[in-house]
């Protein structure tokens, strides 16, 4: 399952819509819509906006369908890390970086 499935089915059991997924979080709606209808990935940023407003962790977000969390290697949880100790302006600079690379391949 992708995230966005996995997004698309925490919003439908809350009963959810779309727009109330966007208010609950802050992701603009148009963002949220993307991520189900044109298979675009939510950034960082944006996911840890939406766990919140599921009241769930990353950790199970990106459970495998067997509700077993993700073993992260230390490389991603060193870049977790540092990537919580930026501010807005900083995050939003890194999500740009990693979705310019993410376009080129």
């Amino acid at each position: 399952m992708t995230i966005a499935e996995k997004l698309d089915k925490l919003r439908i059991e809350r009963g959810w819509t779309i727009y109330k997924m966007s208010a609950e979080s802050g992701v603009n709606d148009r963002a949220i819509r993307n991520w189900f209808n044109k298979g675009n990935e939510p950034s960082l940023s944006a996911l840890n906006l939406i766990c919140q407003a599921f009241n769930i962790t990353l950790g199970e977000l990106f459970a495998d369908d067997d509700n077993q969390p993700v073993e992260m290697t230390p490389e991603v949880k060193e870049f977790v890390e540092k990537y919580k100790l930026l501010d807005k302006v900083q995050k939003q600079a890194v999500n740009t970086v990693i979705d310019s690379y993410r376009i080129e391949q």
